[in-house]
């Protein structure tokens, strides 16, 4: 297989991924909608739990704590002496910013390396004709 034929193929691919999370999608949004349904059906029967031939269903309850007030839990994981759970980390989504920027202007930052990673883009032409574009990392 010459390149063209690579990435004529990379592209149909590409393609079928495209047309099957499309197919996907609707038929989730169905799932979800259904099991909201049957949620509903048995609260408003007060089951916890319906058992039919083919299958077994129960309500669950799951519950998370989500911290609205990050400065406020850290102070009383320590007040509690529960360290352990609490790390000193660097915000991935700034670094991403800010490590491009270090890495445009060749400015060194402590502790890190710099790596380069090969990859190809394929931008499908307008036209018929066949040119290789660097662009996206597929």
């Amino acid at each position: 297989m010459n390149i063209k034929e690579k990435v004529e193929e990379l592209l149909r691919l590409r393609s079928q991924i495209e047309e099957i999370e499309n197919t996907i999608k609707p038929v989730e949004e169905k799932k979800r909608a259904l099991q909201s349904e049957i949620i509903a059906d048995m609260k408003e029967q007060d089951f916890k739990s319906i058992k039919t031939d083919i299958a077994t269903v129960s309500v669950k309850i799951k519950k998370t704590m989500n911290i609205t007030d990050e400065k406020m839990v850290i102070a009383g994981l320590k007040e509690k002496g529960l360290n352990d759970y609490i790390v000193e980390a660097i915000d991935k989504e700034l670094w991403k910013g800010f490590s491009a920027e270090a890495i445009k202007q060749n400015m060194p930052v402590m502790g890190t390396e710099i790596r380069e990673t090969e990859f190809i883009s394929v931008l499908k032409n307008k036209s018929n004709t066949s040119n290789a574009s660097e662009e996206n990392n597929d």
